[in-house]
């Protein structure tokens, strides 16, 4: 089940969003194509001892200037999950991010 709730500013989760817990959120991050970006993204998640499920890169654009990478972490609270999201949107190298959640399934 996909709770439909995209989070692009670091305003407070919708309600959708906080009645999904423990969920899996899923982070689309399009950031600039550095020689540092993808291990710098990855250290938001690895300072917090928090291994991503899945993880998944690929290089876009007219001159594959940019690069969209696809995240997804097990078990986080929405709250939890927003948090790393504005970590995120803190790196220099990143231009957006967006957040959804998977409930988990019984």
């Amino acid at each position: 089940m996909l709770t439909a709730t995209l989070s692009t500013t670091t305003a407070h989760l919708a309600p959708a969003a906080e009645a999904v817990a423990p969920a899996t959120a899923c982070f689309f991050v399009v950031a600039a194509a550095e020689v540092g970006t993808m291990s710098r993204v990855l250290e938001v998640f690895a300072l917090r001892s928090l291994l991503p499920s899945r993880w998944h890169s690929q290089r876009v654009g007219g001159r594959a200037d940019e690069v969209h990478i696809d995240v997804q972490l097990d078990d986080v609270a929405p709250g939890e999950a927003e948090k790393l999201a504005r970590k995120l949107r803190q790196l220099v190298e990143v231009r957006q991010v967006l957040i959804t959640f998977k409930a988990v399934a019984d």
